[in-house]
């Protein structure tokens, strides 16, 4: 395969009115999961904000396929119960909780109340709290009201808050780095200089990313601020230098050059010198994927014959196969949950099409994650590890929980190879 044909290829926190394990009681998976019955009630108080507060809430939870948010035209009670409780009128549209909230502003300050209530429990609310900013933070109020009911039943931190990294191409063959919020909101561009950009990458601390460009007519490795500003070009060995994948401490990146000949898996450290070559294979070895503690690099070869998925330690040793099942394996990356071993990764089926699969590496058990919806490419995990983000044939960038049985699209339109950043605030 030529170098070309391989560059294509790649081409406030709330306070909970009682103890917190006496509120987790939703099931994660497993036979006999049913989504936690929650009404979002239209937000009070200022129309404008608080139709988009009701909106960001309402997706945030509705798209981790853990609530089951009730349709609001089926809700009874009067909005003259104002942040208040009338047991009853709830009860008939089966809610087991409600979330109520208010806006308040004056002038650019607004103040968003939010109230929890369960109704097996309702005579003082759950979740009792409020946050405040300006009218531009409406929508990261939003989010941390989202997470606050998230945490109190998940017992973890929600990802509403993390954004998501992707390629649009557009006109005359040009394309660009995008990053947006995680629910394909506040949209922008971070690359602007005319050529062909793909395949962005977060550094660890969220703050940084790389993506690999035809700026110089030579498939280089930049970096930009993920604020914005003027890349910066790390690696320009002749040939390839794609698939960057950040270690989790931030000191180095790994990534496959091709300067020898032959497409490797190297170890650079920020500044683009090369630390350590990692395959020294005469096939092609490309996409690595660092594990949570570093410790381990998963890469795609195809020196059994077909791109598979393959694994190694951090500095090349013990490398061995881990696919067998399927012609075409590939973009593998791994769970960042430490309580799993789970990689997902693109295959190819025996009709052709492209969808994303897990495989445990502690079972050898691979779950298929997406199926007759198209194509799905380029998995990303979600910062806690519960969804999957991926590109579609459909259009745009969407999320399956990691048992398939639910799935929202986050990202409309020409987007794809999307890289879901870590943690942020």
């Amino acid at each position: 395969m030529s170098r070309t044909l391989v560059f294509c290829a790649l081409l406030g926190s709330a306070t909970p009115a009682r103890a917190q394990e006496d509120a987790i009681r939703i099931q994660i998976s497993g036979p006999g999961r049913t989504s936690y019955r929650i009404a979002v009630a239209p937000a009070l108080g200022d129309a404008e904000m608080a139709a988009l507060a009701s909106d960001v809430v309402t997706f945030d939870l509705r798209a981790t396929g853990f609530f089951q948010v009730l349709d609001p035209k089926s809700f009874v009670a009067s909005p003259s119960e104002g942040m208040g409780m009338r047991l009853d009128e709830w009860r008939i549209v089966g809610a087991q909780s409600v979330l109520k909230t208010r806006v308040t502003r004056n002038g650019n300050d607004v103040r968003l109340e939010y109230r929890l209530f369960e109704l097996a429990r309702p005579e003082r609310p759950a979740l009792d709290s409020a946050l405040s900013g300006d009218a531009k933070s409406m929508r990261k109020m939003a989010h941390q009201v989202a997470g606050a009911v998230y945490r109190f039943y998940m017992g973890e931190d929600a990802f509403f808050q993390s954004r998501i990294a992707f390629a649009r191409r557009e006109r005359r063959g040009r394309g660009d780095i995008w990053i947006s919020d995680w629910d394909g909101a506040r949209q922008n561009r971070l690359t602007r200089h005319g050529s062909v950009n793909i395949l962005p990458a977060w550094a660890p601390s969220g703050s940084l990313l790389g993506f690999t460009s035809l700026l110089w007519s030579n498939p280089d490795l930049f970096v930009v601020s993920a604020a914005g500003g003027r890349p910066r070009r790390v690696s320009r060995f002749p040939g390839l230098n794609t698939g960057a994948a950040f270690s989790p401490d931030g000191r180095s990146i790994a990534l496959t050059l091709s300067k020898e000949g032959d497409s490797d898996v190297y170890l650079i450290s920020l500044e683009g010198k090369i630390l350590k070559r990692l395959t020294s294979s005469p096939a092609i070895d490309v996409s690595p994927a660092f594990s949570p503690d570093g410790s381990q690099i998963a890469f795609v070869s195809n020196r059994g014959g077909s791109p598979q998925i393959w694994l190694m330690s951090s500095s090349g040793a013990n490398q061995r196969r881990l696919t067998f099942q399927g012609s075409y394996n590939q973009a593998p990356r791994f769970s960042p949950r430490s309580d799993t071993s789970l990689i997902a990764f693109t295959g190819r089926d025996e009709r052709n099409r492209f969808d994303v699969f897990t495989l445990d590496l502690k079972t050898n058990q691979v779950v298929r994650i997406t199926q007759s919806n198209g194509n799905n490419l380029e998995p990303t995990w979600a910062p806690g590890g519960r969804l999957i983000a991926y590109s579609s044939s459909r259009g745009g960038i969407w999320a399956s929980t990691v048992d398939g049985h639910h799935e929202v699209q986050l990202i409309r339109g020409a987007a794809e190879t999307p890289a879901w950043s870590p943690w942020l605030k």
